[in-house]
Parts: structure tokens; C-alpha cells; sequence
């Protein structure tokens, strides 16, 4: 790996954790380290510009478009990737497609949350009753 190199001090039960998760991948700790650096940073800068023109989009919508994007949601088969490749990686580190997926469904799940919330906004500032989609189901 090409780059500056720097010492940081970990307290001991991070490094513990990176240490399991670099075996688990079969992975040395510095490489498990600049992993989660990237994912921790990844796209910060690029997500909301990618979702700038779909957000400007909603206001143009009628009623009944702002209902179905309100109420869109991840498949219950995303949904349950989802948890099982979080599960995992809180015991295991990831493979390197593992990690693309999960980062994959988080934005997908990021961008449907934030384009839902903001047609509840706009469907609330239009005088509808979106109390049925506020609450929370078990």
C-alpha cells in the first residue's frame, strides 16, 4: 500500500475489535484500519449532489405521486440483507463484496428516507393528514 504513513494509539478494546475483524477477513489490522476509514468517509461529499435533482423534482409532483413515494420502503428481501450483513459485520469482518452490498442497500436506504421525508413535508404543507405513515410499526 502506497501512501504516508502515521502512529495512532488505539485505546485496547478498538484495537481488539479491528484485530478480530482483519483475522476474520484474513487481513492485516493496517489494512482493516484504511477500510473503515474509507467506508466511514465514502461519498460524503458526492451523496446529496446525487440526490439534489430527485429532491428538486418533488415539489412538481401531484398528490398522488407524493403518496407513493412517501410510502416507498426497502423490499422485505433488502431489508433483511441489510440486518444479516450488519449482524455480521459487528461479529466478522466483511468481504469486500459483502461491504460494496451493505454500502450499496445503506445508500439506497439513506436516498428512499430522505426523498420519503421530504414528500411527508410537502404532503403536509399541501394540508394532508400523514399521521398514518408516522408511526412506528412492531
Amino acid at each position: 500500500m502506497s501512501g504516508r504513513t502515521i502512529t495512532v494509539t488505539l485505546p485496547d478494546d478498538l484495537y481488539e475489535w479491528l484485530r478480530r475483524r482483519a483475522s476474520g477477513a484474513d487481513h492485516a489490522v493496517a489494512q482493516v484500519v484504511v477500510d473503515v476509514l474509507r467506508s466511514a468517509t465514502s461519498g460524503d461529499e458526492a451523496r446529496p449532489n446525487d440526490l439534489d435533482p430527485r429532491l428538486r423534482t418533488l415539489p412538481g409532483l401531484s398528490d398522488a405521486e407524493l403518496w407513493v413515494v412517501a410510502q416507498s420502503r426497502l423490499t422485505d428481501a433488502e431489508a433483511e440483507e441489510i440486518a444479516d450483513l450488519n449482524w455480521k459485520a459487528q461479529r466478522q469482518a466483511l468481504t469486500r463484496r459483502e461491504r460494496a452490498r451493505q454500502e450499496q442497500l445503506v445508500a439506497e436506504f439513506d436516498r428512499r428516507l430522505l426523498l420519503r421525508s421530504y414528500a411527508l413535508k410537502l404532503l403536509m404543507d399541501r394540508g394532508h393528514d400523514v399521521s398514518g405513515l408516522l408511526t412506528i410499526s412492531k
